[in-house]
């Protein structure tokens, strides 16, 4: 190696010690760097919206039928239990009353003019579990029937505020690492399917809130979707 290039190497690495060490509040050199290839090469932050747009698939109509449908499955005959007002609906099993599967909502009003009528707080959990997930609930149609109900018992509610978490945020994070927007990215979620599946489709762009804990991991998201 030419010897030039030794002793100049040498004075660079003197340099870059001397610069570090002279700004002992700030983050070592090799933290700078490490920081400087995660911001070029790692994950991006979220954008609200723009870029490509996700594909959507055909959109089928609510699950009206999903109780005979899990019937016809199991053998198991079920029925629905309102309570509150039919602001808690529950579905259990007509032969001894048993809860499995429980939808809970609330109806709230905007705070500015026009006031908007909108659907808050929607919770759907199955009975016996933490996370609401068992394999034998799991895509059977009881959201969307549930859902559904709601909608047609308050026509005069044209919107409804969502909050994701579990596996929708999880898929959120899956879309926004491919390059989607959290606008686009909730299009691809299974509860916004749902809700398009009942005529709320305007995803409302100045309602998306959420925190970023590192670029590209995003948690507490909520937003508006109304109905055009």
């Amino acid at each position: 190696m030419d010897r030039r290039y030794t002793i100049w190497g040498f004075f660079l690495i003197i340099q870059l010690v001397l610069v570090s060490a002279a700004d002992a509040s700030c983050p070592s050199l090799f933290e700078k760097l490490n920081l400087s290839i995660k911001q070029a090469f790692g994950p991006k932050p979220a954008r609200i919206s723009g870029g490509k747009a996700f594909p959507q698939r055909p959109m089928s109509p609510p699950r009206v039928n999903a109780l005979q449908d899990y019937t016809a499955k199991t053998g198991i005959p079920l029925k629905i239990v309102s309570e509150s007002g039919g602001l808690v609906d529950a579905i259990a099993d007509a032969r001894d009353n048993k809860a499995l599967f429980f939808f809970r909502y609330k109806i709230a009003t905007l705070p500015a003019p026009p006031h908007e009528l909108f659907f808050n707080k929607l919770d759907a959990s199955v009975a016996g579990t933490k996370t609401g997930y068992r394999e034998d609930i799991k895509g059977q149609g009881f959201y969307s029937l549930m859902l559904h109900r709601m909608v047609q018992r308050h026509p005069e509610v044209r919107m409804i505020k969502a909050s994701l978490e579990y596996d929708n945020l999880a898929r959120i994070n899956e879309l926004v690492k491919q390059g989607y927007s959290v606008a686009e990215a909730i299009k691809g979620t299974a509860s916004y399917r749902v809700y398009a599946q009942n005529g709320f489709t305007e995803i409302d762009i100045s309602s998306i809130s959420f925190t970023e804990k590192e670029p590209g991991l995003l948690s507490g998201l909520s937003y508006f979707v109304r109905k055009p």
